[in-house]
């Protein structure tokens, strides 16, 4: 992501994560600087998921005075079901029998 603040504050961010069709925002990571963020997904379930990044100001301001903006993003898929290899039995005779 980009993120600019016109008076050139500090940024920091905060990433979180929802299924699509949930309602219960889960929170990746708090108080980032910079604008990458990767995470181990192989714990989470299949499915499809939105990203929410938030941007804030409120460590070069006062509490009053502090700002934030927020952008979604996705879908994203998470698929961590490997393949499945299935072997049947063919009914041609075998070379050599």
């Amino acid at each position: 992501w980009e993120a600019t603040d016109p008076d050139k504050d500090d940024l920091r961010y905060q990433v979180w994560l929802r299924r699509v069709g949930g309602s219960d925002w889960r929170l990746l990571a708090k108080d980032l600087v910079g604008n990458v963020y990767t995470w181990d997904t192989s714990l989470l379930p299949d499915a499809r998921y939105l990203v929410r990044v938030v941007a804030t100001d409120a460590r070069a301001n006062p509490a009053a005075a502090a700002l934030q903006s927020e952008r979604e993003a996705g879908p994203i898929t998470i698929d961590n079901t490997p393949p499945q290899i299935r072997v049947r039995e063919s009914s041609a005779p075998r070379a050599g029998t």
